[in-house]
């Protein structure tokens, strides 16, 4: 009897250390994350005070984070891990007060943690290497490429509105009534700023929901989405481009927790559908 409860005993400790290793990916990945929001989140406050819903962070990255966080949590009992050289690295690169910084390091430990991993352990931690690439997208490499961006999205919302009234135009990313009100395009509010984010979290839900897919279902699935979004936001562009009393509304905390709602209602339709 003795002897079975000590068998008993070191089993259940061994058992409790596998899984506080196994925790240790995963609360690398989110601390990574959270100090990659944090300036962003900061910045909202500044701005709106408490009124925002999501504080300045997509709807599609928390999707991603929950889903890569719940595989790699989920995975943590039965994942055979002991910590190394990598996350005292990536530990390093999450403590540095620095948003770039920090996606640099989920990006790169994300994606070493998929190569050494298998399933779900795998899959949670490509999530969060994705995820780390589109804020890295978003936030940097978009920027050396925001001209022409911004221009051809320009003319793309000036010719929706032009559907409804005739004294709009445009000049690279600047658009508005003639001589009236003016809305210059920035990088944050193009669709090519969260269709990279909207991508992932749409891999995200199918994943979570246990769809069964190939490559060339999801492809044609993601497009469809992709473009619902990009029409949802020149849409609210184009509003905006309207009047200041539009832009003040469809910019502001209210169009702001409105545009989120509806994107996150985009994916979660289609990752509905994609479970069928």
């Amino acid at each position: 009897m003795t002897s079975s409860t000590a068998r008993l005993n070191a089993y259940s400790n061994q058992i409790s250390q596998q899984l506080v290793f196994g925790l240790i990916p995963v609360v690398l990945l989110v601390g990574g994350v959270i100090n990659g929001f944090a300036v962003r989140v900061i910045e909202s406050i500044r701005l709106n005070g408490m009124d925002t819903l999501l504080f300045g962070i997509s709807p599609f990255e928390l999707i991603a984070a929950g889903v890569g966080g719940h595989l790699l949590i989920a995975s943590a009992r039965t994942t055979e891990f002991t910590p190394r050289w990598p996350e005292a690295l990536a530990l390093a690169t999450f403590l540095v007060p620095s948003s770039t910084v920090s996606w640099l390091g989920v990006a790169l430990y994300g994606a070493w943690r998929a190569t050494q991993s298998q399933g779900e352990a795998r899959v949670g931690a490509a999530l969060f290497s994705a995820l780390g690439v589109t804020a890295l997208w978003s936030s940097v490499l978009m920027n050396w490429f925001a001209g022409p961006i911004t221009a051809v999205e320009a003319q793309f919302v000036t010719g929706l509105l032009q559907l409804v009234r005739t004294d709009v135009s445009v000049s690279a990313n600047l658009m508005g009534v003639v001589g009236g009100h003016q809305v210059l395009l920035l990088p944050a509010c193009a669709s090519v700023y969260l269709i990279p984010k909207a991508i992932v979290a749409l891999g995200a839900l199918v994943v979570f929901m246990g769809a069964k897919m190939d490559l060339r279902r999801f492809l044609t699935l993601a497009l469809s989405t992709v473009v619902v979004l990009a029409l949802l936001n020149w849409v609210r562009l184009a509003v905006m481009t309207m009047s200041y009393e539009l832009y003040d509304l469809a910019h502001g905390p209210i169009g702001a927790n409105i545009f989120d709602l509806l994107q996150t209602a985009v994916i979660i339709v289609a990752g509905l559908w994609a479970s069928r």
